[in-house]
Order: C-alpha cells, then sequence, then structure tokens
C-alpha cells in the first residue's frame, strides 16, 4: 500500500502548478510602443474647394497729390534786376520733395527755358535775364519795353516719382517792367558829370568824385562795382600812354555788360592787397565791391575820371572760352558802339532812388570839377625794405657789385648814353635798377630798355620781360611780354613806379608789374636817345 503522504505531496505541487499558470494567464501584459509618423502628409492631387479660401479685402488706393494754385509777379531783387516771384496757395508742405522749374514767354515768344528756382528773402523766384526783354532807343539809350504781357509756366516734378496732378501752370505776370539794378561805383555821391546823352556820338557818362577825408584825390579814389557779375579787364583800355585799364563788368542776372574805364592798372583791394588789372579775367565780384582806383590822365582825357558805359550783348557769353578771349571780345564790343548803349541815368537803373533824382538834375558839365585836386597814382600800402631813394644819384648804392658792364667810350654819343656798369637791388616789393649811363646834360627824350629774365618762357636773349624807361612816358614804367627778339609784345604803362636820369639812371619798379618773380635777372640794356639827326641806339650792354 503506497503512502498517503506521497500522494498527497504529488497532488499539492499539481495544483500549485495550476494556480501559477492561472495566474499567469490573467496577469496584463505591458503594452507595445505606439509609432507616431511625423512626416507632412502629401499634397492633395485635387484643388480645393472655393470655399476653403478666404475671401482678400483689397487696400484703397491713395488718391494722387493736388497741387494748389500759384499766382506770381515781377518784382525787384536788387542787383538781381527783375525776377518772377511765385507764392503757392496750398500747404507748403505739399511742396517738400519737389523741384520747380520755370519757362518764360514774352507773348508768343520763348525767351528762357528751365529756369531753377531759387530762396530769395523768403521768396521762391525765377531769375529774369533784364536785358532779353527790352531794347534800346537809340536816340536817347532809354529802354524800349514792348507791349506783350509775360508768361510764366511752372513746372513742379518730385524727385521720388510720385505722381500729383495740377503740376503744370500758367501764370500770367503783366507787362514786363525794368527794375533797378545798380548800386554806385563811389563811397561818395558828390560827383560832377558829363557827356551823358552825346558822348562822341553814343551814350555814356563820365564821373568825377568830389574828394573826401578818406580819399583826398580824385586820383586813386576807389571805384566800385555796381552790381554783381564776372569781371574782365583791359590794360590799356582806349589810352595811347596805356597807363590805364577798362574794367568790364558783365552781369549773367540782367545780361548787361558794364565798361568803366580810365581807371588805374593796379588797385588796392579792400584788405590792402595790391591787385593788377591784368589778373581780374573771369573773377566774380559783388556789388559795392573794390575792382580799381581812377587813374592818371591818360591821353584820351581832359582830366582823371570814370567812364561809364552799359550796353547789351548781342548773344551768351560762351564761358567754355579761355578768358582772355572773352576779354577781347568784350572789349571789341563795347569799342563797336552799335547803338546799344543804355542811358542808365535816364531809365532810372540805380537802386538809390535819390541817387536817380540828384544824377538826372546834375548839370552836364565836369567844369565845377576842374579845381579839384588831381593828386598823383602811388602805392603806399606797399613799403619799401631798402633805403634807396630814386634822385639819379648813385649815393645809395655804396656796397653793391655791378651785374653787368660794358667798355667806356665806345657809344654813339660820348659822354652821353655810354653805358658802364648796372647795379640791382631787390627787397619784397620792389626792383631797384642803377645804370651809370654819363650825365644827362639835358636830354629830354630817351629812353632805356632792360631784358629781364624772370623765371618765365625765354624768348631772348635769356629774357621774358622787356621794361621800357621811356621820358616821353614820365608817369609810366612800360612792360611788355617777349614773344620773340624781333617782336617784344605791345607795351603796357604801369603808373606808380618811379625813375629818373640824372648823374646815372636810377628806377624803383614794383615787382608785383612783373609777376611777383622769386628772382629776377637782367641780361641786356639798350639805349634810345634822340639826336639832331633823329634816334638813334648809342649802346648796348653787354
Amino acid at each position: 500500500m503506497k503512502d498517503h503522504r506521497v500522494l498527497l505531496s504529488a497532488s499539492f505541487t499539481a495544483l500549485v502548478i495550476i494556480l501559477s499558470a492561472g495566474l499567469a494567464a490573467c496577469t496584463p501584459q505591458p503594452a507595445a510602443p505606439v509609432i507616431v509618423d511625423t512626416a507632412v502628409p502629401p499634397a492633395r492631387t485635387q484643388p480645393p474647394s472655393p470655399t476653403d479660401i478666404p475671401t482678400a479685402v483689397p487696400s484703397p488706393t491713395p488718391a494722387p497729390l493736388e497741387l494748389a494754385d500759384f499766382t506770381g509777379q515781377l518784382a525787384g531783387m536788387g542787383t538781381n534786376g527783375t525776377m518772377a516771384c511765385v507764392t503757392y496757395s496750398g500747404d507748403t508742405k505739399d511742396l517738400e520733395g519737389l523741384t520747380l522749374t520755370a519757362d518764360i514767354s514774352q507773348g508768343s515768344t520763348l525767351v528762357e527755358r528751365a529756369i531753377p528756382s531759387e530762396q530769395i528773402d523768403g521768396k521762391t523766384c525765377f531769375e529774369v535775364v533784364d536785358a532779353k526783354y527790352v531794347s534800346v532807343n537809340p536816340e536817347d539809350g532809354t529802354l524800349i519795353i514792348p507791349d506783350s504781357t509775360i508768361k510764366l509756366e511752372i513746372k513742379a516734378a518730385s524727385t521720388d516719382g510720385t505722381p500729383f496732378n495740377n503740376s503744370k501752370q500758367t501764370l500770367d505776370l503783366g507787362k514786363y517792367v525794368q527794375f533797378p539794378f545798380l548800386g554806385w561805383i563811389y563811397d561818395t555821391q558828390k560827383v560832377c558829370r558829363a557827356s551823358g546823352d552825346s558822348h562822341k556820338g553814343y551814350i555814356a557818362w563820365d564821373f568825377i568824385p568830389y574828394p573826401t577825408s578818406k580819399n583826398t584825390t580824385i586820383i586813386n579814389t576807389p571805384v566800385l562795382s555796381p552790381t554783381e557779375g564776372i569781371v574782365y579787364s583791359i590794360l590799356g583800355g582806349v589810352t595811347d600812354a596805356g597807363t590805364n585799364a577798362s574794367i568790364i563788368i558783365f552781369s549773367p542776372s540782367t545780361g548787361y555788360l558794364i565798361d568803366l574805364t580810365h581807371e588805374a592798372n593796379i588797385f588796392i583791394s579792400a584788405d590792402g592787397k595790391t591787385v593788377l588789372q591784368s589778373k581780374q579775367l573771369g573773377n566774380l565780384t559783388t556789388e559795392g565791391e573794390i575792382v580799381g582806383m581812377i587813374g592818371a590822365k591818360d591821353d584820351a582825357s581832359s582830366m582823371p575820371h570814370t567812364h561809364m558805359e552799359i550796353k547789351i550783348l548781342p548773344s551768351d557769353i560762351d564761358n567754355s572760352m579761355d578768358p582772355s578771349e572773352i576779354a577781347e571780345m568784350l572789349w571789341g564790343y563795347v569799342l563797336s558802339h552799335n547803338n546799344q548803349e543804355v542811358d542808365f541815368i535816364k531809365s532810372n537803373l540805380f537802386l538809390d532812388q535819390s541817387l536817380n533824382t540828384y544824377l538826372n538834375f546834375l548839370p552836364n558839365s565836369p567844369n565845377a570839377c576842374g579845381n579839384l585836386s588831381w593828386g598823383t597814382l602811388d602805392f603806399p600800402s606797399i613799403p619799401s625794405h631798402l633805403s634807396i631813394t630814386i634822385d639819379g644819384t648813385a649815393d645809395d648804392w655804396a656796397g653793391y657789385t655791378p651785374v653787368l658792364t660794358d667798355a667806356s667810350g665806345d657809344s654813339q654819343t660820348t659822354p652821353i648814353m655810354d653805358f658802364t656798369e648796372l647795379y640791382t637791388a631787390k627787397d619784397e616789393n620792389y626792383l631797384y635798377l642803377m645804370l651809370k649811363a654819363g650825365n644827362n646834360n639835358g636830354q629830354k627824350l630817351w629812353a632805356a630798355q632792360f631784358y629781364v629774365s624772370t623765371g618765365g618762357t625765354s624768348q631772348c636773349d635769356g629774357a621774358d620781360k622787356l621794361v621800357t624807361l621811356d621820358a616821353g612816358s614820365p608817369d609810366a614804367i612800360l612792360i611788355s611780354d617777349i614773344k620773340s627778339c624781333s617782336d617784344t609784345g605791345n607795351a603796357v604803362g604801369y603808373a606808380g613806379g618811379q625813375f629818373t636820369w640824372g648823374d646815372v639812371i636810377e628806377a624803383k619798379i614794383p615787382l608785383i608789374y612783373l609777376g611777383n618773380p622769386d628772382q629776377v635777372e637782367i641780361t641786356k640794356v639798350m639805349g634810345m636817345l634822340e639826336t639832331s639827326s633823329g634816334w638813334v641806339q648809342p649802346d648796348t650792354m653787354p
């Protein structure tokens, strides 16, 4: 018989196994991981329904800017003469970022095109070239103004291309009006006048200023520019001696040409500088600026004065030309006297109306100024730094050595004008010469020519300048540019230098006449003398 304990143990074990299996079947198992697909799904191949698209609301289109109207009138604007000035009736902010130009017509004729606007004294204006709208009565020099009206066509344009309306406007400015534009030419209004309506067959005025506490003589009185413009000077001008200059001022804003003649060809500026008129070629000037000073009496005058003439140019100036060519062209036009001379006094062209009145009623005669002090041309602002007096003696030349020598006794007129030794000296402002030439012995007509090297292009015997001391022109140092040994050019007379012949020939020459060179060398000297048989060339050096 089996042991019952063994059976019970086996049964129990089987029961445990069965229970364990059941429990395992009933126990929850962990869930499998979930994989999420993040890829963008492919686009649909079918178009979306219209109901899927939101409806866009269009932005309103801004209305273009509408410029308000301009009004305009002709106005006098100082030395600019007549200008067309406009007023905007709308908000001035409308004009920000806009450029304004204008065309001007007189009657049916377009006179000026695309004139830019300017701001003058707070006004918006367009320049009017006065001389283009008038003509001259050849009988009396007064201005003739046509009855046709002036029309101003304004054109506005935006700098960024923004469109706007009413950008072109045409204004009727009425009949042309010539407004005054001239300042006065002296610092005093007390003057004598002459020859306004019949000046040698053409219209011009001669003025002689009364001396003042500042300017005590007629000569040396500063001459002022009567307007803004461009200065061109002609040395010599109409004078035979060539000691003076003609100052021509072209006023682009008015179109008039102003000639001031018989002025010294050297002057002192407002800041005390010595200026050669030959340097005034295309320089800009303003009204009231010193452009010259009255020179010594020349061969074309009975006494020192300023000849003033105003003309209308027949055509515009080509500013691409060389200034010296422009000067010659303008001077030729001044001399042509083609009945375009304007009587600026009768036409009341001075800005100071009291001056217009005064000059209109001033007697047409220089007689009241006949006894005034003429004076002599001098330049106190050019100091001398050497104690050399131009007195015809060699007293001041001790210690100097000659720069050129020549044998004694070889002159055709020995002992007169027999060159033996030449001495030179130089300071910052002057060239001094002393030439031993024998005693003058009362010779009244003689000349000495000095060939000078100033560092320029040498044209003859190493010299580029010719300096002539001519007893026939005692108030002038004659200087010319040497073109060749056979052509020494036309001499220009510069007043203000000094020379004399006593025991020796002495001269004092402002270096500005020679162009202010750093170095000066005399290469040759020639003499000329009048004898009973005519002019001879008695000696040269070397």
